[in-house]
C-alpha cells in the first residue's frame, strides 16, 4: 500500500514539474520520466484514476488515440502562475527584506510549480544590490511583533537613527510600546503602536528596531481601535504622524482617477466647470502637504479655511 501511494505521488509530482497546458506529454515520455518503477498497466490505471473526479481531475487528457497526451491540472488550493508572479514581485518590492530571504521565498514558490515557470523566473533579472545588514528586518523580529499583536503584549526594543556621517546612534533604549499592526509603506516594514509616554499612536521602522523582546500583557492600557488597513491607506501619507481631518477639496476633473485611488470613499459634492469638489479624510502632515504640492495647483483645499491657510504657510517656507 505504501509503495502504491508513493508511485502515485511520484507520477503526480513528475507531471506537476514537467508539464502544463502548453506542454503535455505522452505515455512513453511519462515512462521515461518516472523510470522503471511502474509497469504500463499500472501506469494506465493511475492515469485513469487521476483524470477522474475521484482523483481530483489532476491529470488532463489532450487528445485521443495513439497521440494522446497528458498534463498536470493544478487544484484550486495550489498557486497559479499569476499568483506566484504576484507574490514574488511583492516580496521583491519590500526594501527591508534581505536578498537571501527574497531568493529563498522565490525558490520555495518555484519548487511547487512546473519547470517552464521556474525557467522563466530563473532567467529573469531578480538581482538585488545588497545593503548593510542593519538595513534589513529579521524574520525573528517579525515573528515576535506578530505574536505581540495577537496576544496583546507590549514590546520593548532599542531604536536607532542615522547621523549625517551615516553612523548608527541610539535614539531610544528599552522603548516600551503596545503594538497594533505591521504595515509596509514605500517598501519598508513599519510597526504601528500605542506609545504610553506620548499617549498616542506612533510609527516605527522595523529595520531600525534592535533587541526586540516581549514586555508585559496589556493591563489597563488604552488600546487603539482595531486596525483598518484600507481606511489607513486612504487617509495616511507616509509614516509621518498628523491629525486626521475631514477636508473639502477642489480638483481638476482629469484627476478623478487619482483621487479615487487615494480616497476611495470620498464624498462627491458637485462639478464646477473643469473642476469637481469633494470631501475626504486626510492625516495632516508635511508629507501630505508635499503630496498636495505635487499637483501644482490642480488640487486645492477649500475647507476648513484654517487648513488652507496652514498649507499656504507651508508653501511660503519652501521659498
Amino acid at each position: 500500500m505504501e509503495k502504491t501511494y508513493s508511485n502515485k505521488q511520484k507520477l503526480i509530482a513528475t507531471l506537476r514539474r514537467e508539464t502544463d497546458e502548453d506542454h503535455p506529454v505522452g505515455r512513453v515520455k511519462i515512462e521515461t520520466l518516472i523510470g522503471n518503477d511502474l509497469d504500463r498497466k499500472t501506469l494506465n490505471s493511475y492515469i485513469r484514476f487521476f483524470s477522474d473526479s475521484e482523483g481530483g481531475c489532476r491529470i488532463k487528457i489532450v487528445s485521443g488515440g495513439p497521440n494522446t497526451a497528458y498534463y498536470y491540472n493544478p487544484s484550486e488550493n495550489e498557486f497559479t502562475e499569476e499568483e506566484i508572479r504576484l507574490i514574488i514581485d511583492s516580496v521583491y518590492a519590500v526594501k527591508s527584506v534581505s536578498p537571501e530571504i527574497k531568493k529563498a521565498i522565490k525558490d520555495k514558490l518555484l519548487s511547487v510549480t512546473n519547470k517552464y515557470v521556474a525557467e522563466w523566473y530563473n532567467t529573469a533579472d531578480y538581482s538585488v544590490k545588497r545593503k548593510q545588514d542593519d538595513c534589513y528586518v529579521s524574520a525573528g523580529d517579525l515573528k515576535k511583533l506578530s505574536a505581540a499583536i495577537k496576544n496583546k503584549a507590549s514590546i520593548l526594543f532599542d531604536y536607532y537613527q542615522t547621523t549625517p556621517k551615516k553612523e548608527k546612534i541610539t535614539r531610544y533604549l528599552d522603548h516600551n510600546t503596545f503594538p497594533q499592526a505591521l504595515y509596509i509603506n514605500d517598501g519598508y516594514y513599519y510597526l504601528i503602536a500605542y506609545n504610553p509616554l506620548k499617549d498616542a499612536k506612533r510609527h516605527y521602522r522595523v529595520d531600525r528596531m534592535k533587541n526586540v523582546r516581549f514586555g508585559e500583557p496589556f493591563k489597563g492600557v488604552p488600546y487603539l481601535e482595531k486596525f483598518n488597513r484600507s481606511e489607513y491607506e486612504e487617509s495616511s501619507f507616509g509614516m509621518y504622524q498628523g491629525k486626521m481631518k475631514e477636508l473639502t477639496f477642489i480638483a481638476k476633473q482629469n484627476l478623478a482617477d487619482q483621487m479615487y485611488d487615494k480616497f476611495n470613499d470620498y464624498r462627491f459634492i458637485k462639478c464646477e466647470g473643469d473642476d469637481f469638489i469633494f470631501t475626504a479624510k486626510a492625516e495632516i502632515s508635511p508629507i501630505f502637504y508635499g503630496w498636495l504640492c505635487g499637483y501644482e495647483g490642480n488640487l486645492k483645499i477649500l475647507e476648513p479655511k484654517e487648513e488652507a491657510e496652514k498649507y499656504c504657510e507651508y508653501l511660503k517656507k519652501q521659498l
